[in-house]
């Protein structure tokens, strides 16, 4: 049926469904576009729940972005809306990319959830903006370069752009960290 990372993300998941009159197939990707698992489903209320409880074990869950919510997805679709799982319609794989390529449903699921991810990003560049403006007040050597930079006579605003981009980089080195820790572990069955 799929295969399945038994290490937990630390991070939200998003989940790209490629839908078919029988057989629905999903790949999850982290916030970081990482394809974590891939997993095939009957098109059937038993295959739905499979999905989701697969896709809920992988972790925190982000969106689900599904192929065809007028057709072969609508009844995932709702299945997914009622279990409070934000969904996202996303349109089919560019067919030229797809014959280049060659048709894979794994493929297309996988690019359904690459598609759902800029949102994610607007998300992420508003915590980030959050974060700034807390260390703007609060953190004594922010404060500092706060001071320096506008002696210097950088503007406000690209003083907060230079200080999103040192947040986003120890966050990013904390995530790779992060991950290394977590493939050093052993894992649990």
């Amino acid at each position: 049926m799929s295969e399945l990372d038994v290490r937990r993300p630390s991070s939200t998941i998003v989940v790209g469904v490629d839908t078919h009159k029988y057989v629905h197939v999903a790949v999850a990707i982290d916030h970081l576009g990482t394809r974590l698992a891939s997993c095939s489903v009957s098109a059937d209320r038993a295959g739905y729940t499979t999905l989701v409880t697969w896709a809920q074990a992988l972790g925190p869950i982000q969106a689900f972005g599904i192929e065809g919510t007028g057709s072969y997805g609508v009844g995932l679709a709702s299945y997914v809306r009622r279990h409070a799982l934000r969904v996202v319609e996303v349109s089919h794989a560019d067919r030229r990319k797809r014959r280049s390529h060659g048709k894979s449903d794994t493929l297309d699921a996988e690019t359904a959830a690459r598609s759902v991810l800029p949102g994610v990003a607007r998300q992420a560049n508003a915590a980030l903006y959050r974060i700034v403006t807390v260390r703007l007040r609060w953190h004594q050597p922010t404060i500092e370069y706060v001071t320096r930079r506008t002696a210097q006579g950088l503007s406000k605003r690209d003083i907060i752009r230079c200080l999103k981009r040192f947040v986003a980089r120890e966050i990013y080195h904390a995530l790779l960290d992060d991950h290394a820790a977590r493939l050093a572990a052993p894992l649990h069955s």
